[in-house]
Order: structure tokens, then sequence, then C-alpha cells
């Protein structure tokens, strides 16, 4: 297994088609490709207040990132005759979370507005590339114990005035399952998502969540 690091800002519009380049010369061309690259916008304020400074850098970060690296991977994938892109794109894609329901309160609607439009993107590619073979779906994890997660317990410490136990008892209850998901949790679905046995699916928005939402998708 080969392993290659690119450091880019992808926030700039011309290096995701040089990253997708120099790691398909690196890798002998790109099978798979997981965006998960993210700007992170948290605590929010309301429609009024919030900027569109604010917006822009979850659209950017999020979406146009995502697209933009998708757009540059697809030439490759066609060239090999299949392909698979997963999105990662939060809960928030699907459900209008309320400030209780967000770890730090404040707003959803930036990261709702990346990550639906990533979901919205990941369903017009599926059908356009099916005859390519290449398969498009979304993942949608929700808390997840990430790097991040150190920083969002340190941040609610200090905004509740609580100790390290009570906030990530805080985190948890936000999820029905009474824990955060863990990253692995994530990855396993990615994994068969992109394997053999998912050669049917794409065009898919799947939830690990763990019952969190209250949202019904069918």
């Amino acid at each position: 297994m080969v392993a290659y690091g690119i450091e880019a800002d992808l926030d700039n519009p011309e290096i995701p088609a040089k990253v997708m380049d120099d790691a398909a010369d690196v890798l002998g061309g790109i099978d798979v490709l997981i965006n998960n690259a993210s700007s992170n916008v948290t605590g929010a304020g309301g429609i009024e207040s919030m900027t569109e400074a604010t917006l822009l850098q979850r659209v950017v970060g999020k979406g146009f990132a995502a697209i933009r690296c998708s757009r540059a991977a697809i030439p490759h994938m066609k060239r090999a005759g299949a392909g698979r892109i997963v999105f990662i794109g939060g809960t928030s894609a699907r459900s209008a979370l309320r400030p209780s329901e967000m770890p730090l309160g404040g707003s959803g609607m930036p990261a709702g507005l990346g990550n639906s439009m990533l979901a919205n993107y990941a369903r017009h590619l599926s059908m356009e590339l099916a005859k390519d073979n290449i398969l498009a779906n979304i993942v949608h994890p929700h808390l997840t114990r990430t790097d991040r997660f150190p920083n969002l317990v340190a941040r609610t410490m200090e905004q509740r005035n609580v100790g390290e136990a009570e906030a990530k008892a805080v985190l948890a209850s936000l999820l029905p399952i009474g824990r955060v998901i863990e990253p692995e949790e994530v990855a396993d679905l990615v994994v068969f998502l992109c394997s053999a046995r998912a050669a049917g699916i794409s065009g898919q928005a799947v939830a690990v969540d763990g019952g969190a939402g209250g949202n019904i998708s069918y």
C-alpha cells in the first residue's frame, strides 16, 4: 500500500485539478475519491445577523472544494473505465438542527448549506456518470470523534463552565445512542460503498448518526 501526501489549498479554484493530476501520476490513476475536506463554521448567529462571509466560508470550503476535486478526478476515472466518488457531509444536510442540537449552540444553517449542496451534487453526478460506471454517494456522519473533537470538548467546558467528563456527557447526549460516532464507523461504510459489493449503489445518502436528527428519509 502506498501513501502519498499533498499539501494544498483547495479553496483556490486552480489547485484541485493539480492535486488530482499529481496523485494520478504517483499512483498510476484514480479509482476512488473521498471528498472529506471542509471548512468549519460553528456557533454561527441567527439568520438576520449571519454574514455572507460566514456562509461563503462554508459553501466554498465544503461545497466547491469537493465539486472541483470531483470534476478533476472524473477524466482519470473515465480512462480507467470505472470509479467511486464518496462525499462526506454531516447530518445537517438533511435536518434543520436547532441550537440545542448543535454542539456549541448557534445556527446549523452554514453547515447545512454546505452539506446539502454536496447531497444534491452527488445525486446529479450519479445520474450523469452511471453510463461510465462511476458511482457517487454521500455519507452523513453526526458528531464524530475526529481530531477536532478535543477542541470541541474544550469549548464546551468553557461555554458551560463544566469539567471534561461533564462536557463529554453533554456532547454524547446529542445522540440517541448516548455516545459520539467513532471514525471507524464512518470509514467502514465508505469502504463498503467503494467495494465491489456496492456495485449497484449510486446516488444514495446514508447517515451514520446514532439515531439523531428525527427526520424520516426514504
